[in-house]
């Protein structure tokens, strides 16, 4: 049965049964053997098509899914996710648009902890500074620079 050539009937067949993906690889080998067969060309063309319709569908329901995750301020497991999705419909713009949001919000956390870590170390150098704990201040500037 594998070894069985594929004719535009066994495409339309795979077709019939809803299974996209075979008829989508069957149309390929068969282009490959018939490139000037102007139905299969438009019948590819159709199920490449319907196929990404599919594909944008799998992509819309995981960012449905996602939205619990963005009132929690869980951008990691969103980027996870999206990324994830991405290799269904790779040039859907709203997912492109939610990845790049998500990057921006994810760094902007990011900054604002790096800021506090920095403001916290900076304040307890000026109160080594302002009581003469020269010592003090040093190891905990050797100390933040090493880590």
């Amino acid at each position: 049965m594998q070894n069985e050539p594929i004719t535009f009937d066994s495409i339309k067949k795979a077709i019939r049964s809803g299974n996209l993906a075979a008829a989508h690889a069957k149309l390929e080998a068969y282009l490959k053997v018939n490139h000037s067969d102007g139905r299969a060309i438009k019948l590819y063309q159709k199920i490449r098509k319907q196929l990404y319709r599919q594909n944008v569908s799998k992509v819309k329901e995981g960012i449905k899914k996602s939205k619990f995750m963005w009132e929690e301020k869980r951008y990691n497991q969103i980027l996870s996710l999206y990324l994830q999705l991405q290799q269904y419909a790779p040039d859907y713009g709203p997912l492109q648009r939610l990845i790049a949001k998500a990057y921006r919000l994810q760094k902007s956390i990011e900054t604002k902890e790096q800021n506090s870590v920095l403001s916290k170390i900076t304040n307890t150098v000026t109160g080594y500074l302002k009581t003469k704990n020269y010592e003090q201040a040093l190891d905990l500037l050797k100390q933040s620079t090493a880590a």
